[in-house]
């Protein structure tokens, strides 16, 4: 056997080999991204629209966290700043987007500095023992991912309380 027949030979074994199934409940869909100088990840199935930075609306008496409103489809969104929220440094970006979370009642959304990739995720790969990361105390992350990225808890960004 040649040199490419064995390239071709191992190529024919790798292709037949039998893809992996997932199950739903198995794997987790995510979408990565940068927020200051860290990643942080989200579930996409909390996410109602992700879109380039528009027009915030900025109101006076707010607290810090609470960057302004916008609007996303005639609906009214509170844009929460999560580097106030998790106490990481701001690094200032060109181009920047809005997550808009996805919740009949409560609209908010969150402003990130760069869409890193959307990816699916084992359950078995997301460690839940954390403690000492920032954000972990409020419950804002929810596990980590590999590579150490943060998995932001959407049910915690929607029913966080400001303190005054």
């Amino acid at each position: 056997m040649n040199k490419t027949q064995k390239i071709l030979f191992e190529r024919t074994k790798l292709l037949a080999q039998k893809i992996r199934e997932y199950k739903d409940s198995e794997r987790v869909e995510v979408i990565q991204f940068i927020l200051g100088k860290e990643q942080y990840a989200i579930e996409a199935k909390s996410i109602k629209a992700i879109q380039p930075k528009s027009k915030i609306t900025h109101l006076p008496g707010l607290p810090e966290v609470i960057l302004g409103i916008t609007s996303l489809a005639g609906e009214i969104f509170t844009v929460l700043d999560l580097t106030k929220l998790l106490n990481i440094e701001h690094a200032k970006h060109d181009r920047q987007y809005i997550i808009f979370l996805n919740h009949s009642t409560v609209k908010i959304s969150f402003l990130i500095d760069a869409i890193v990739e959307f990816k699916f995720i084992e359950l078995k790969e997301i460690q839940q023992n954390i403690a000492g990361l920032k954000g972990i105390e409020s419950g804002l992350i929810k596990g980590l991912l590999p590579g150490a990225i943060a998995l932001l808890n959407p049910v915690k960004l929607l029913s966080f309380k400001i303190k005054a």
